[in-house]
């Protein structure tokens, strides 16, 4: 059996300090690194008041500096917001830091609503998913590289 840990820095209510939060939720993939969970998954939301994860990589690369053998996911980055090359280099980056960790989860996102105040349509027709999906790609064998 595998074991895997999907957790964003939620807060419930608006006077809980992000600090607090943010030092939560390391405990707690540290916790799974300690305890033989296979992977630590984390998403990319924009505009919730009860998260704060614009930026999955930066969260991504904390946990990395701090855990030993868990890998490091996305579940997911949401393309629509990303430029392919920059989401090339971030997953070449990260792959990187983590030491060969990293778990690459994309998407298109799941909310509308969310989307459209970045000045992005939602659909099949409009997304970057596979456009970004095919420039990160060719990162993996770079990333492998550097590593070496």
């Amino acid at each position: 059996m595998k074991f895997q840990l999907v957790i964003n820095m939620e807060r419930l209510t608006p006077d809980t300090n992000m600090a607090d939060v943010a030092r939560h939720t390391t405990e707690m993939v540290q916790m799974a690194d300690e305890g033989g969970f296979e992977i630590a998954w984390v998403a990319e939301h924009h505009a919730i008041e009860m998260t704060i994860a614009p930026g999955p990589f930066q969260l991504l690369a904390h946990w990395g500096a701090h855990t030993e053998q868990i890998r490091l996911g996305t579940a997911v980055v949401v393309a629509p917001y990303w430029h392919p090359l920059k989401l090339a280099g971030e997953v070449g980056m990260i792959d990187l830091l983590t030491g060969g960790r990293f778990e690459f989860g994309i998407g298109k996102g799941g909310i509308p609503a969310r989307v459209r105040p970045h000045g992005q349509r939602h659909g099949p027709e409009h997304g970057r998913a596979h456009d970004a999906g095919d420039a990160a790609r060719p990162q993996r064998p770079v990333a492998r590289r550097l590593r070496a």
